[in-house]
């Protein structure tokens, strides 16, 4: 798979079950994000709930385990984060991040409805990782000119 950077300095990664992972330099602060989307924040009470949950997850990155979370305050989308030096940026350091990101996507963003989650639990317990069932690992980023 080759990264091939628009003008704008972004790229995207899409995979099959319509998973997009976002790639964004962001100059002014050294750093390459990697994102992708975890779903929209609930409406009515809902949302501070959700909100609160969200909170909790990204403090210190414990609830998050390799990123921050964030909100598209045009979309009102979740944003799994994980924004890696350019100063020190590596092709193997990428794949780890997208890896990592995938392999907790669906947690959480099963957080973002746990109600749902509840119901789906025994399933995801059994299905092998995003980043698995992807093939994540055999498809390795090649640097291009």
């Amino acid at each position: 798979m080759d990264l091939v950077w628009g003008a704008s300095g972004t790229a995207a990664l899409r995979f099959s079950e319509g998973i997009e992972i976002c790639l964004e330099e962001a100059r002014t602060n050294g750093k390459l994000f990697a994102y992708l989307e975890l779903g929209s924040l609930p409406a009515g009470e809902a949302r501070i709930a959700c909100l609160e949950r969200l909170l909790k997850l990204n403090c210190l990155e414990q609830g998050t385990s390799c990123g921050t979370l964030a909100i598209d305050e045009a979309t009102d989308t979740v944003l799994l984060q994980a924004g890696l030096p350019l100063s020190d940026l590596s092709m193997s350091g990428l794949e780890q991040a997208i890896a990592a990101l995938l392999q907790h996507r669906p947690r959480l963003a099963a957080s973002l409805h746990p109600q749902e989650q509840d119901d789906s639990m025994q399933e995801k317990k059994k299905a092998p990782s995003t980043a698995a069932r992807l093939g994540w690992r055999h498809m390795p980023l090649r640097e291009t000119a």
